[in-house]
């Protein structure tokens, strides 16, 4: 199986993008932008520098612009063109857990937790349990309203959402 994983950075390569680079099974590409050290070099993966992006394809980059995230669609692309069967998309100050990449379910059949809402609004990390990252600015509680609902009014048809954070 051709696993790719696709990042792009402004950034000299990171922690976390030396030990991807460094996964045997997996193949590390990635996209750079016009604050990206001229001198970046990976040890096995790929660099596709900003010249190359145009070569690539310069009506996309002109349409992405520079120096925001959507240069990783580049990626996202020559990952396809390698033919990639899983792509994993990063963030190149993430660094990987021991076990990264490894011992994947795809394909595979797994037993999973199944949340069913009527809500408008679900918050998967309050349901998985996973611990909130709300910050102090968050606190009194931040009220999430429908697309089209006034914050100003305080009101809606379908009343406030709230979301909590616990202590």
């Amino acid at each position: 199986m051709k696993q790719v994983i696709v990042t792009t950075t402004i950034n000299p390569p990171t922690e976390a993008i030396e030990r991807f680079d460094r996964l045997r099974d997996w193949d590390l590409l990635v996209i750079g932008d016009l604050k990206t050290p001229n001198d970046y070099r990976l040890d096995s993966g790929i660099y596709m520098a900003p010249s190359e992006q145009e070569k690539y394809d310069k009506p996309l980059s002109d349409a992405i612009g520079w120096n925001c995230i959507q240069r990783r669609n580049f990626g996202l692309l020559i990952a396809h063109d390698m033919q990639a069967d899983l792509v994993a998309v990063i963030d190149d100050d993430n660094i990987p857990l021991d076990g990264w990449g490894r011992d994947l379910l795809v394909g595979r059949e797994a037993q999973v937790n199944f949340y069913r809402t009527s809500a408008p609004a679900f918050d998967p990390i309050g349901a998985t349990n996973y611990p909130p990252r709300i910050s102090a600015a968050a606190s009194p509680p931040a009220r999430l309203l429908p697309q089209g609902a006034s914050h100003r009014s305080g009101r809606h048809s379908g009343g406030f959402l709230e979301r909590r954070s616990r202590h």
